[in-house]
């Protein structure tokens, strides 16, 4: 079974059994997933114009009154869940030194985010969701792996072959890790994080 990216759109989304959203708002205002998440196959991804309200989101709920947040429908996950961000994103130095501190605001331990390189998900319609959606491949190329004894990323390659190509992406990855990641990594005392590339590829049907 390929894993799945589901976009969250505008405002954001919802899974069963909570709220899960990335932006305060009544809930008839909010799109939801068409589907319960699923944490086991799905992927979660942020797009570019929604990284800083990402970043932002858990401070503005601590600050909303108890009432107001009950009505809105937000709750933190509490539970490992894979996020993907567009290649921009990873290449923006001061949007990438932010992720270590707030990861942990998001998620208790997400083990592995994806780097979208080239074409990213775009919004699915409500009139489209029955008949396409967004997967990922060549998320098995191999992965940066965070050795936490040797407080750096370290490369392991994985199943899929590598070209020239790719192998020159992964050292420009594990260079910027080295920059802007591993000093924030060091001071959230983050024991594991892995990061792969991934291609969204357009399917038809669910």
């Amino acid at each position: 079974m390929r894993p799945m990216i589901l976009l969250p759109p505008g405002s954001v989304n919802s899974y069963q059994g909570g709220g899960f959203v990335l932006s305060p708002g009544q809930a008839h205002e909010m799109d939801r997933f068409i589907r319960p998440f699923d944490t086991e196959r799905d992927t979660l991804y942020i797009p570019q114009d929604k990284w800083s309200q990402f970043f932002s989101e858990p401070w503005a709920m601590e600050n909303l009154p108890r009432e107001q947040s009950e009505v809105t429908g937000v709750s933190v996950v509490k539970k490992a869940i894979r996020f993907a961000l567009p290649e921009a994103v990873f290449w923006d130095p001061e949007m990438l030194e932010l992720l270590p501190g707030h990861r942990q605001m998001w998620f208790d331990d997400p083990a592995k985010f994806f780097v979208i390189i080239d074409v990213q998900p775009e919004y699915i319609s409500l009139a489209e969701q029955d008949s396409w959606s967004w997967e990922m491949e060549g998320t098995e190329m191999g992965a940066l792996v965070w050795d936490m004894t040797k407080q750096e990323f370290v490369f392991e390659q994985g199943t899929e072959t590598l070209d020239e190509e790719h192998v020159a992406l992964f050292a420009r990855m594990e260079e910027a890790a080295r920059v802007n990641l591993r000093e924030g990594m060091i001071e959230n005392v983050c024991e594991m994080l892995e990061i792969r590339l991934a291609y969204a590829v357009r399917r038809q049907g669910l």
